[in-house]
Parts: C-alpha cells; sequence; structure tokens
C-alpha cells in the first residue's frame, strides 16, 4: 500500500498589483478568463513578508528572514529597508548565520546553504541531516519547523520536528545522531518526553534551537509544550514545561506552561527567550528556570506595539537576540516585531497583508487563507475562511458576509451564526438541505506533520444553526461508534453520497471515516492519509494525496488510478467534475490544471507553471498559489486563493 502523507504549503500573498474586485452580472456570458470576485487579489510581493517562520541576525545587524509563504528569503538592513536574498526555496523555515557568514536554511526539501550574492545550495550532509520523504523528483522532508545552529567549533545542530530527534554536523560533513532515534523510515515516528542520554531520550515536535558558549543546545518543543537542554554528550533534560500540559502559566521549571513553542533564542547571560507561538506570547526563562512572559497576553492574538501585556503578537514563531533586544517573525501578522528587554515591544519590519478580515462587497472583502469552497445551485459560494475561524457566503454578486464563526475568537462553540466559534475550519460540503458539514481543528493545517490536533465535523442548518455532530474539540484519537463519543485526528476534506453517509478525510489517523446518516461512525478504510474526498453516484469515494488519486469501492477495496501530472508541485485540493475527471489547484506551481480519470497528460487550464503572478482576463493569465476549488456551473469554476476568489470560465 502506497501511503504519502503530503504536506501543502499553506499559501499567502502580499500586494504587488492590486485589481478592481467586483461581481457585476452581465447579460452575455463571459468570454473564457479569469475574472475577480471577492477579496483582495494580489500577485507576488516587492517587500512584503508572508508567515515568516524563521529568523537570524549577524554581527552587522542585518536582519535575515525567512519569507515562508513567498519560498523566499529575506535581507532587512537595521534601518529596516528590505530586499530579496534569495529565491528558489519551498518553505523556507528557521534559519541561522554559519561561521562563514552564510545562512544555513531549513526548507520544505532539506537543509539549504544560502550565500550572501543569494547563490542557494545543499548544505553538505544533507543528504543524511534530516528524516526525508522521495516525492517525485524532490526529497522533501517536510518538516521547516525544525531548527539549526551551530557552535563555536562550527559544528551544526539541527533537530528535526517530523521525526524527532537531534542531528550533529561536523565541518567535515560527518552526520551523527546526538540525542533520540532516527526511526528507519518516514513514516515510523517515534514520539515521547522521556529524558535521558542519546537514543534513551525521546522528542515531539523539536523546533527552534539555541546554543550557549558551553556547547549545551536548547530546544523548543512545540507538541510536548516543553523547552529541552542537550548537552554535549547527547544528555537531555526538560528545563521548563511539563509534557504534553498546555497553558501559558508562569513559574519555576515544570510549573511552567507553553502553548505550542517554536522559537528560540539566548543572551550572553544565558537567558532564554522563546516564541510562545499558539499563546501570542514571548517568554523569558532565568538560568535558574524561572518562566515569566516578557511581552505579548496569552491567548490575545492581534497587532500592536506597546509594553509587556499590552503588547500583542499573532503566532509568534522565530527569535533572535542582538545588540541587547529581540526580534520577533510575527508569523500570523506577516512582520518583523523589535522587543527591548524591558518589555517593549515596536514593529521593525513587514505588517502590510493582503489578507484580512472584513465582510462587503468585492474587494472591500476580506479572507485570511480560506481552505475550501463550494457552490450552491443559485451560484453563492460558501468558503472555509480557515485562519479567520469563519464560514463565509458569497453571492453570485461578490457581496462577502458571514455566515457563522468570527475572526476575534476561535473555540468549538455550537450556536446560531455569530455566536458560534471554530478552530480553523478546513473542509466543506453541501448536505443538501440548504446546510454545510464543516471539518474544524485545534490545530492550522499548515501544522500537517502533526496528528496532536484534535478533529470535529460541525454542522450548519439552512436556518444558520451551527451544531458538533462527531467527534471532541478537547480530544485527539481514533474512536468509532455513536458520533457524540467518536474521535479524530486533525480533519481534512469530506464528501457525501447519495445515501447521506459522511466520509471524512482523517488524514490524522491515516484513514478514511464513514458517518453514517444516522450517526454511527466507522473506519471506511485505514492506511490512508487522504487530504482531500469525492464520492460518485455509484458510492465510489476518491481519495487525494497530493499527486495520488485512489478510488474505493462501497466494498472498501482500493485502486490508485493516477499519479502525478505535468508538474505536481503541490496539489492542495482536487475535486472532481460530473464526467469524472479531476481539476487541481496546484498551490505551488501557481496553476490550475485538469487530469483525466482515463489517464493521459494533465491538462493546464489557467496559469503558467512556476510562474506566480496575478494576471486576469484571457487564459492561460497568471495565478499566484491557488488552492481550493467549486464548480459554479459546468463551465466555472471558483478559485480560492489566500486573500480572496478568483472565477475561471472554462473554455
Amino acid at each position: 500500500m502506497h501511503r504519502l502523507i503530503h504536506a501543502a504549503a499553506l499559501a499567502a500573498t502580499a500586494v504587488l498589483a492590486l485589481v478592481s474586485c467586483g461581481g457585476g452580472g452581465s447579460s452575455e456570458p463571459p468570454a473564457p478568463g479569469l475574472y475577480p470576485v471577492a477579496g483582495r487579489l494580489a500577485g507576488p510581493p516587492a517587500s512584503d513578508l508572508r508567515n515568516p517562520q524563521g529568523i537570524t541576525v549577524d554581527a552587522a545587524g542585518n536582519v535575515y528572514v525567512s519569507d515562508t509563504d513567498n519560498d523566499m528569503v529575506r535581507k532587512i538592513t537595521p534601518a529596516g529597508v528590505i530586499s530579496t536574498l534569495a529565491t528558489g526555496l519551498q518553505i523556507p523555515g528557521h534559519l541561522v548565520v554559519g561561521p562563514t557568514g552564510e545562512l544555513t536554511v531549513v526548507e520544505v526539501c532539506g537543509v539549504r546553504r544560502v550565500s550572501m550574492d543569494g547563490t542557494v545550495s545543499d548544505f553538505p550532509g544533507s543528504a543524511g541531516l534530516l528524516n526525508t520523504l522521495a516525492f517525485g523528483s524532490a526529497t522533501c522532508s517536510q518538516v521547516p519547523h525544525s531548527g539549526v545552529a551551530f557552535d563555536a567549533a562550527g559544528n551544526l545542530y539541527a533537530s528535526d520536528a517530523h521525526s524527532n530527534y537531534i542531528n550533529k554536523v561536523t565541518p567535515a560533513g560527518e552526520v551523527s545522531v546526538l540525542a533520540g532515534t532516527k526511526p528507519p523510515g518516514f513514516f515510523q515516528i517515534v514520539r515521547g518526553s522521556a529524558d535521558g542520554t542519546g537514543a534513551a531520550a525521546s522528542f515531539n515536535g523539536p523546533g527552534g534551537t539555541a546554543i550557549d558558549a558551553s556547547g549545551n543546545l536548547y530546544v523548543a518543543e512545540a507538541y510536548n509544550n516543553t523547552v529541552r537542554k542537550v548537552t554535549p554528550a547527547g544528555v537531555v533534560t526538560t528545563i521548563a514545561g511539563a509534557a504534553p500540559a498546555t497553558g501559558s502559566t508562569d513559574g519555576v521549571g515544570a510549573a511552567a506552561r507553553f502553548n505550542l513553542p517554536r522559537g528560540i533564542a539566548i543572551d550572553p547571560l544565558n537567558n532564554l527567550y522563546v516564541a510562545d507561538t499558539s499563546n501570542h506570547t514571548i517568554r523569558k526563562i532565568t538560568p535558574a528556570g524561572l518562566v515569566s512572559t516578557l511581552a505579548g497576553t496569552p491567548q490575545a492574538a492581534g497587532n500592536a506595539d506597546g509594553v509587556g501585556a499590552a503588547a500583542r503578537f499573532t503566532r509568534p514563531s522565530a527569535i533572535a537576540f542582538h545588540g541587547g533586544e529581540l526580534y520577533v517573525a510575527d508569523a500570523g501578522n506577516n512582520a518583523v516585531r523589535k522587543v527591548a528587554l524591558d518589555g517593549t515591544v515596536s514593529t521593525f519590519a513587514g505588517l502590510q497583508p493582503v489578507t484580512g478580515f472584513a465582510d462587503g462587497s468585492g474587494s472591500a472583502a476580506r479572507f485570511d487563507n480560506p481552505q475550501s469552497v463550494v457552490a450552491d445551485n443559485a451560484g453563492n459560494l460558501y468558503i472555509a475562511d480557515t485562519m479567520n475561524h469563519a464560514v463565509r457566503k458569497v453571492t453570485p454578486g461578490g457581496e462577502v458576509s458571514t455566515l457563522a464563526g468570527s475572526a476575534a475568537e476561535a473555540g468549538s462553540r455550537d450556536g446560531p451564526g455569530a455566536l458560534a466559534r471554530f478552530h480553523y475550519p478546513t473542509g466543506l460540503v453541501l448536505d443538501g438541505k440548504g446546510g454545510l458539514y464543516v471539518t474544524d481543528n485545534t490545530l492550522p493545517p499548515q501544522q500537517a506533520e502533526t496528528t496532536s490536533s484534535s478533529g470535529t465535523v460541525r454542522q450548519i442548518t439552512a436556518d444558520g444553526v451551527v451544531r458538533t455532530l462527531a467527534g471532541d474539540p478537547s480530544l485527539a484519537g481514533m474512536v468509532n461508534g455513536p458520533a457524540s463519543t467518536a474521535l479524530f485526528r486533525r480533519l481534512m476534506g469530506l464528501a457525501l453520497d447519495g445515501n447521506g453517509n459522511l466520509f471524512v478525510a482523517d488524514a490524522g489517523n491515516g484513514a478514511i471515516r464513514k458517518i453514517t446518516a444516522d450517526g454511527q461512525v466507522s473506519t471506511f478504510f485505514d492506511n490512508l492519509a487522504p487530504r482531500w474526498l469525492s464520492v460518485d453516484a455509484a458510492g465510489n469515494v476518491y481519495a487525494y494525496l497530493g499527486a495520488l488519486y485512489f478510488k474505493i469501492n462501497p466494498q472498501g477495496q482500493e485502486t490508485l488510478i493516477l499519479t502525478g501530472g505535468i508538474a505536481s508541485q503541490g496539489a492542495f485540493v482536487s475535486i472532481m467534475d460530473a464526467g469524472g475527471d479531476f481539476w487541481v489547484g496546484e498551490t505551488w506551481g501557481h496553476f490550475v490544471q485538469r487530469k483525466s480519470q482515463s489517464g493521459g497528460p494533465a491538462t493546464t487550464v489557467a496559469g503558467v507553471a512556476s510562474t506566480p503572478g496575478l494576471q486576469l482576463g484571457p487564459l492561460p493569465g497568471l495565478l499566484y498559489k491557488p488552492g481550493g476549488l467549486a464548480f459554479i456551473d459546468a463551465k466555472t469554476l471558483a478559485v480560492l486563493t489566500p486573500g480572496g476568489v478568483i472565477k475561471l470560465v472554462l473554455p
């Protein structure tokens, strides 16, 4: 059984060229082409940051940022001037200035070296540095949250956030495991929180790293919600937090609590600073182990400069220390923030997002990385506006409203419309009664490497009332039975058959789950980690895993029916038309393609492969990170972009 978990880049944009978006109708059928519908649409950025996940500073005070969703490394001078240092990376994450002045960058396909003239090359020894997965022509670790740090002797230490171990690479390129155990295969992962020496220690999501003058390595461990210390001899201890408990408690050692910490930095006095990502705060750990909150307010995401608790961050993901100040990659605000050691926060660069949250008509509306879209018979679109924790409605005239949920607050509350709460709604399907089914998760979909996210299936009735159909938002697991007691992990797409059976892509459990019309949950098919599903009139289920397409008949027999395409660089969402052909938004490839179920070459219908941009009008045009798709009618597709919706009229 070929099994693949394809990590998809969570696409986002920033402004280069804006278009006037509106949905005015016309008595004449529109010519084939790309047309604006709603939201703020843009091509690749000139100087804006998108979801920065890594940050480091050189001796001269130049800041280097992994501009993650733009696949770039950016340089910011001490005066705040942004330039592009390197392109051609894939989802770059943590990075560090090396002993020779070059950058070492973790990206989705391994560890790369970036010289100061922008040349990108493989880091020596990188072939064995991270536990990787072959995908097409690339070998991808799919773990850009892994961390890198150099000691005084020039040894590189790399945490593997997917496979949970720490590697050491000597200047000669010799690779060895310092702590934890490298699994024999990409899917044979060992998770744990044990302290110990070498292979006796275990990790769960080791990410950002920092190193002190004695060569001790400090690791922000996301899924154990702890900070760990690894000595040069490989002795691992937990210095703050208690796995796997989450929270935001200040205190000493194990009494402290974190929530998905991803970044860590150290100052000359051996104080540690932690980007406590899901608490939206910056924490400080003294050498005695006392944890305090330096800036931000726990669980209060936002964007505000100020002192201490008055400041606001949104998903700070990386942190660096230089010259008595901290520099923070504030991923959710698309910015670099500066934090003085007294807790004073200011904005250093960025913060010009295309995304946002606003109802309104056409270009006045705002979205934030919507993941899926469906259309009803009247041409209304319903959108899972994932990072806004809401489900939105777009009329044929381009008027955007919020059907349920609120960008101001995430949660799992049932109730009518604006009183309901969602956590990262991801998949949508119409229920046949004027309502919707929605998959909902406690972690965002870009954290696809973890199975720690619980998942629920929610229903929005025709009169706008939200209820939880199955799953428990506080528990992740694999439990069948009555919907009220069933458990799931990291849910993606879903599909409904003609008998009222709901099929759910339970990616975290590597399964397709079935929910019957009378509320019974079972495992329809396992040993498969699908992202998106469709069902045909005969009850066959189609599962998509990036470039792989499986057909599973009602008896649970599986067939691999398609693999690849002209350039399957990152299919985020696939849908099936009435004739059985597949339509794919190739997020990393920047195009939409059609794949026939009967085989043969795929056809690009919009955009140009590997050419990001925004050119509306006649086909092929240019697209920037297209994602979710839905047929409005037989000749018209809705195409999601991170900041809005485009209409694709087919020839």
